[in-house]
């Protein structure tokens, strides 16, 4: 599936991602922390008729309709989802890095990824991340 890319991302990859994982056995996995409120408020303002995370399990087919889906369901969505990615990772040993992107600065994120993937470019003196990352205005940037 994913032989002739380096990295995959978003809906629908997502809902695949326990396949994907055990046929690429030497992935690496990035997630980035958010908050689960304003994560399912852009969601439903970006992407108001997409399945939460999950969802394409347990109801395949979309429905005919468009129906906006329940904040608060979006939410857990998004924070079982979480926990399920990080378990599966440390159930299959699959190499994890968790960025915390309101947690930590532009250097130390940079850092971070780039020891994570090996790279060996000196970290940019730029800013991480862009308007789709939902960061303080204050750090909006290019990625």
């Amino acid at each position: 599936m994913c032989d002739s890319g380096d990295a995959i991302l978003d809906s629908p990859a997502m809902d695949h991602m326990p396949w994907i994982l055990a046929d690429y056995p030497r992935a690496k996995v990035i997630l980035t922390v958010r908050d689960p409120h304003r994560w399912a408020l852009r969601r439903i303002r970006s992407h108001r008729c997409s399945a939460p995370p999950f969802l394409a399990w347990y109801m395949p087919y979309k429905s005919d309709r468009c129906k906006t889906p329940d904040i608060i369901a979006l939410e857990h969505a998004y924070i079982a989802w979480y926990a399920y990615i990080r378990a599966l990772c440390v159930a299959r040993s699959i190499p994890l890095l968790e960025l915390n992107l309101f947690r930590q600065s532009d250097t130390e994120l940079w850092t971070q990824l780039r020891n994570f993937l090996g790279a060996t470019q000196r970290v940019p003196n730029t800013t991480f991340g862009g308007p789709m990352v939902d960061r303080p205005k204050v750090r909006h940037g290019v990625f």
